[in-house]
């Protein structure tokens, strides 16, 4: 008898733990600022020499890290991916036209920063880096990215 006493108590302690749950219907909104900024940034190149080639890379990334160093944003900011280099003889796929340069190269650089302010507003100048002569192809940039760490 005592057991069943017991059990029925357990239950009803158990079926009132089932109350504490909350139901909330509808939709909710809200702006909030990023913690941190992650902005990509990728440059190609291409040469018929290796050498050339990394020489090319060098001078790019070393352009790339001037221009947002002297917008604003600071070296710890900023790092380089390893270049991917492509021998475009071996990627060949039309028989009929050989490739312009024997060599191609990619390099990203990524921006990670708390300075959200400061990146958005370097990304908007980011053509003068055109106007040097880096390339910056439009198919293959990783869109910016706002990391959400305190709302």
């Amino acid at each position: 008898m005592s057991v069943l006493g017991y059990l029925l108590g357990q239950a009803a302690i158990e079926y009132h733990h089932y109350d504490r749950n909350v139901t909330v219907k509808g939709l909710s909104e809200r702006e909030s600022k990023a913690d941190i900024v992650i902005w990509s940034i990728q440059f190609n190149t291409a040469s018929n020499d290796l050498k050339e080639l990394n020489d090319a890379i060098d001078i790019t990334s070393s352009d790339i890290k001037h221009f947002l160093v002297e917008h604003g944003i600071t070296e710890t900011d900023i790092t380089f991916s390893t270049p991917a280099i492509t021998v475009e003889i071996a990627q060949q796929y039309d028989n009929n036209r050989a490739p312009e340069f024997h060599y191609s190269a990619f390099q990203t650089v990524t921006v990670y920063s708390h300075d959200i302010d400061t990146v958005r507003s370097v990304m908007g100048s980011l053509s003068e880096l055109g106007k040097k002569g880096i390339v910056l192809p439009a198919k293959v940039t990783i869109p910016k990215q706002s990391i959400y760490l305190h709302v």
